[in-house]
């Protein structure tokens, strides 16, 4: 059955982490406080979207598409 089809495996992953932000495409995360809603921490970050084609026990690339903010923080 596997003779006729493609796997093809979708997945999100970061790819980099940052303290301070580096460039207006960071995504950011902030932690805050429960009890007082103040922002304790903040971390940017950059995410990508992968395709791979699976074939056994390979995987190769055929797309990365960067998850990027769209607008400045």
């Amino acid at each position: 059955m596997l003779d006729k089809y493609w796997v093809i495996a979708v997945d999100g992953t970061g790819v980099a982490s940052f303290s301070e932000r580096h460039c207006k495409h960071c995504l950011k995360k902030e932690y805050k406080n429960k009890e007082t809603g103040e922002v304790e921490k903040t971390i940017y970050f950059h995410y990508v979207l992968e395709a791979k084609l699976i074939i056994g026990d390979m995987a190769f690339s055929i797309d990365t598409e960067f998850i990027e903010n769209e607008g400045e923080i």
